[in-house]
């Protein structure tokens, strides 16, 4: 039972960092989407992703899976309409995914029943 308590210790302290650093990563995009640097926000909107893509492991263990897919469309959404320079949806979606990146230690915690 202390192994449990423990990995679950760990598990949500890992889930805050990626929480917060995709947190941060997003607003850099938002930044960039309002002041005009359209490559520059594509650039972080693919640094996203490939993050996303390297905590995948640690997220689809216990996580639900279509709060998964949610981020991911999200975030595809959101580089398209930064591509086609619709700046203003761009946005839109980035604010979603500051929603589902708040909530993640929520949505993803180690709970018994996921375990069992």
């Amino acid at each position: 039972m202390a192994a449990v308590i423990c990995g679950s210790a760990v598990y949500t302290s890992s889930l805050i960092t990626v929480s917060e650093e995709l947190s941060e990563m997003n607003r850099g995009v938002q930044d960039d989407l309002r002041n005009g640097k359209q490559e520059s926000a594509n650039d972080g909107i693919k640094q996203m992703q490939e993050y996303l893509e390297a905590k995948d492991g640690i997220l689809s263990i216990v996580g639900d899976h279509n709060e998964l897919d949610k981020i991911k469309i999200n975030m595809a959404e959101m580089q398209e309409y930064a591509k086609g320079g619709t700046e203003a949806d761009a946005l839109a979606k980035s604010e979603v995914l500051e929603f589902l990146f708040e909530h993640m230690p929520e949505n993803y915690r180690l709970m018994f029943k996921n375990v069992l």
